[in-house]
């Protein structure tokens, strides 16, 4: 199986997530380092509790939630490489090892 890396969202509200069968990665060599500043969308400052906010990441726009009111300095967001992805008989798994 190609190395992968995540981009997706899943979201619940159920106690038990026992429908996910299946999570499914795309090939690292379709990714890049996104450009895109995340984006602070929600915090609970001043409210009780844990401390965890909403962040909108990558072109994508896509829903990062954390812990607390920063983002950690490890986190690394992936934005699609700018060219087309084309699966076919002749599908090549990392676009960029075969230029």
């Amino acid at each position: 199986m190609p190395v992968g890396c995540e981009c997706g969202l899943l979201l619940t509200i159920a106690l038990c997530v026992s429908f996910l069968r299946v999570c499914i990665a795309l090939c690292a060599g379709w990714t890049m380092a996104t450009r895109v500043s995340p984006l602070l969308l929600w915090d609970d400052s001043g409210s009780t509790g844990r401390k965890g906010s909403l962040w909108q990441v990558g072109s994508l726009g896509l829903l990062h939630a954390s812990e607390g009111h920063e983002l950690a300095a490890d986190e690394k967001f992936v934005d699609m490489l700018p060219m087309p992805i084309i699966a076919a008989h002749n599908f090549v798994p990392n676009p960029i090892q075969n230029k």
